[in-house]
């Protein structure tokens, strides 16, 4: 598969945002820092974008979707992110019960909570459509059980979509119903007060699906000048939405097609651009530091408020905050990446290959002058070429 580096950049961007959030956090409210960072929030939708365009990208040489084709795919996507997943699993109920016990208090799920049926949710990658399970054994989860989810319905869309584009509004169209269907339900049950932050219904591969529509559409509307001009046109609109306040309740069902539009714009900036070899090394390692990042963001945070009182209102502070969390969870990830990252993905491509069996070699034939005089040469094969980035 062709390396983009403007993906790079717009993953570690990425993660930079989901990183900024969770530092903002830790400062006070009334801080220029900690208003600002909450459009760091948009992060994970960022991911979602360039997790689809690169998708189409490994799937374009597939011409037909047959079981082997699909096992091949979802191996690898398995053995790239569930190693460090399951990792964290444990993990996280480790660090919980230390700080409950050490510190007095956790930021991240108590250790008795759990439960079996949770777990195994997130064993599964089910949590995306199991509520009690979800954001919560591992922090941050819940993106990667919607996208775990993305990843077992792609394959089948990509292949509909390259015949007809049409299919990815159907699809968008699908999910949007849904998330509706799911606000109705919420609702008939009793929860009738806004959506927060936290709802399971935000979180869900219903509600973000408009993220992956998008980057999909810049895969194969890349080069399309129509499209480009459109991009340009609506990414400043949505912009416009997602930083002036507005009720959270439109902002569920309206934020990802506004993120996607904005995130599309972003990677049509980058395409030609230079980008920095830093900001493109820490897109190589969001999948890691997106893991690991809230043990230094709650670390770091208590060293802050200890040190530097909340009534202690210094944007420099929390500025220098930021760049030791980022930092040190940067050096956490090379570890995690050379160790468990790479290792894992290795052993994803060769269980993968299993589902090609390679085609015998072929003995070198003679042929005698008689055989000559009377062998036709074979036709050369007509290979079409996929969609072009």
């Amino acid at each position: 598969m062709k390396k983009f580096q403007h993906v790079d950049a717009l993953r570690g961007i990425a993660v930079l945002l989901v990183v900024l959030v969770h530092c903002g956090q830790q400062a006070p409210p009334e801080q220029v820092f900690s208003q600002i960072s909450r459009f760091g929030q948009y992060g994970v939708q960022l991911f979602f974008v360039m997790s689809a365009f690169t998708l189409c990208h490994s799937m374009k040489k597939t011409e037909e979707l047959n079981p082997r084709e699909y096992l091949s795919f979802m191996t690898r996507r398995f053995f790239r992110i569930a190693p460090l997943y399951y990792l964290a699993i444990p993990g996280y109920f480790v660090f919980s019960y230390l700080c409950l016990r050490y510190i007095g208090r956790t930021p991240f799920t108590l250790p008795a909570d759990y439960s079996f049926m949770a777990v195994a949710a997130n064993v599964l990658f089910l949590h995306g459509l199991y509520p009690p399970g979800n954001n919560s054994i591992v922090p941050g989860g819940w993106s990667i059980g919607t996208e775990f989810l993305f990843y077992a319905v792609f394959p089948f869309l990509f292949i509909l979509s390259r015949r007809n584009r049409l299919h990815i509004g159907y699809a968008a169209l699908v999910s949007l119903l849904a998330t509706i269907f799911l606000v109705f339900i919420r609702w008939k049950i009793g929860k009738t007060g806004e959506i927060g932050m936290n709802d399971f219904i935000r979180f869900s591969v219903f509600n973000q699906f408009p993220c992956f529509a998008l980057g999909m559409l810049y895969y194969f509307y890349s080069k399309n000048r129509s499209f480009e001009r459109a991009v340009k046109i609506l990414a400043p609109i949505s912009a416009v939405f997602l930083v002036v306040p507005h009720n959270w309740q439109s902002e569920m069902i309206f934020t990802p097609f506004c993120v996607g539009i904005c995130s599309v714009g972003l990677a049509l900036v980058l395409e030609n651009s230079r980008i920095p070899h830093l900001i493109a090394r820490i897109g190589q390692l969001s999948f890691s530091i997106y893991i690991l990042h809230f043990i230094p963001v709650f670390l770091v945070g208590k060293l802050y408020k200890l040190y530097f009182p909340v009534h202690f209102k210094s944007e420099l502070v929390s500025i220098l905050m930021f760049a030791a969390i980022a930092g040190i969870t940067y050096l956490m990830a090379m570890i995690s990446n050379r160790f468990v990252e790479l290792p894992c993905i290795a052993i994803g491509h060769s269980f993968s290959s299993r589902f090609h069996p390679r085609e015998p070699a072929q003995q070198p034939q003679t042929t005698t002058v008689a055989e000559a005089d009377v062998a036709q040469p074979l036709p050369r094969p007509v290979v079409e070429p996929g969609p072009q980035p």
